[in-house]
């Protein structure tokens, strides 16, 4: 895979899961007000999402992938 299509694929998923952590936290504003609040300001610090080299959502603790293969198939 080429470096550009590498970019590009981690800045659309960066974007997917922007607006689903926003689509997420408006219900919960709504629903769960104390919820909501309590992750307004919210930053993680030692557990943090990234995308693996194969693309995939992975969390990455401590500067390594969690997951060595597809988080999905754990």
């Amino acid at each position: 895979m080429s470096s550009q299509l590498y970019s590009l694929m981690v800045k659309i998923q960066t974007q997917l899961l922007r607006a689903t952590f926003l689509k997420n936290m408006a219900v919960l504003k709504t629903q769960m007000p104390t919820i909501y609040q309590y992750y307004q300001n919210y930053t993680p610090t030692k557990v943090q999402l990234g995308l693996d080299s194969h693309g995939h959502v992975n969390l990455i603790s401590n500067g390594e992938y969690v997951y060595q293969e597809d988080p999905e198939a754990s």
